[in-house]
């Protein structure tokens, strides 16, 4: 697909809805992401579109039409997905985070997702995540270290006895963790990586849950118990009140990303 194609497949995408992601727009053209920005930039340029983390936005005279406008046909594979719910978490997670922060990403469905609104920040992250690494590798403005230790089947690190002595000097302000494949561990750090996280946990201002409202609703007990030591946590709006007021009873800010 050359450009001209590429160009009226965008403009095409943002007459029917408002936001488009660059992962979506590389899947449907079968092109790299790093192709795909230079092309948003191009038409950012001609003012056809905004440029926003992680994609593109209609462009200001194409925003009004988008309600009556909104629906596409592709087929299920193809689907775009800025409406689900990992996406909307991962977005609400990125938008708490300044150029030039350090934080620490663990692996997860929802941490994950943080990496596609990242492009226009710069960021200093440290991660155990290989899927994260793999999406954020052509981030120019994103420096990405990895721990080090054994590969499990998750593409996830688990840190050996070298990196906790190396973690003690990493400036971590945020750490943000997933709860989805840890909601029977018990405690939502020692799933992420034991010795590792507890290290950064003591010098980092904020550890961030991020979780979905199905799981959060679907297993309350054993979530709480993963969350007391979360700070925050960031979930969809169709977690239930009463589970939101007894995270609040524990401490826990919860932040809610509309879906």
């Amino acid at each position: 697909m050359n450009f001209n194609e590429r160009q009226k497949l965008i403009i095409d995408i943002l007459e029917k809805q408002e936001f488009v992601s660059v992962n979506i727009l590389a899947k449907l053209t079968a092109c790299s992401a790093a192709t795909i920005r230079r092309d948003l930039r191009k038409l950012a340029a001609d003012n056809q579109l905004i440029l926003m983390r992680g994609g593109a936005q209609a462009a200001a005279k194409r925003a009004g039409e988008f309600m009556e406008n909104n629906t596409l046909h592709f087929s299920p594979s193809l689907q775009p997905r800025v409406v689900d719910r990992k996406q909307v978490i991962a977005k609400k997670a990125v938008d708490l985070c300044r150029d030039g922060d350090s934080i620490f990403i663990g692996h997860g469905d929802c941490t994950d997702s943080m990496a596609e609104f990242m492009a226009n920040l710069s960021l200093n992250i440290l991660t155990n995540s290989l899927k994260l690494v793999s999406e954020l590798i052509n981030y120019s403005s994103v420096q990405c270290s990895i721990i080090g230790g054994v590969l499990n089947g998750q593409k996830t690190l688990i840190p050996g006895e070298n990196e906790e002595v190396l973690v003690q000097y990493y400036p971590c302000g945020k750490i943000f963790i997933s709860t989805s494949d840890h909601a029977n561990s018990g405690s939502a750090l020692k799933a992420a990586g034991t010795g590792v996280l507890q290290k950064l946990r003591n010098q980092a201002d904020e550890l961030i849950v991020l979780c979905e409202s199905s799981t959060l609703n679907s297993n309350t007990e054993s979530i709480i118990s993963s969350l007391a030591d979360g700070d925050v946590l960031i979930t969809d709006n169709a977690v239930t009140p009463s589970l939101l007021s007894r995270l609040g009873d524990l401490g826990i800010r919860c932040i809610i990303a509309e879906h």
